[in-house]
């Protein structure tokens, strides 16, 4: 799909995706519509809307530091979705 074409057996591959992480697969064919839209506009870089729950983060982000235990939990999180996505592409 990475070149503009969507075959069968990756539009199957990506059932199998939605299927383990519990998505609806019935929605694959608007999502990719959707993806495929969006790449053709050009990016605009926009600023991110503020909630109300996020006051004066803008005016904290220059002075932020990165919780390394988060850090670490999205890194195994990453893993365990990569080892994920490594069975359900290799039983292909």
């Amino acid at each position: 799909m990475a070149d503009g074409i969507a075959e069968t057996k990756e539009i199957k591959q990506i059932e199998k995706l939605y299927t383990a992480l519990g998505l609806d697969k019935s929605t694959i064919a608007s999502n990719i519509h959707a993806l495929s839209v969006s790449a053709a506009k050009p990016l605009q870089m926009q600023p991110l809307p503020v909630s109300k729950n996020d006051k004066g983060v803008a005016e904290k982000l220059d002075t932020s530091i990165l919780d390394s235990a988060i850090l670490k939990l999205h890194e195994s999180e990453t893993s365990d979705v990569q080892s994920l996505l490594g069975t359900i592409f290799a039983n292909s």
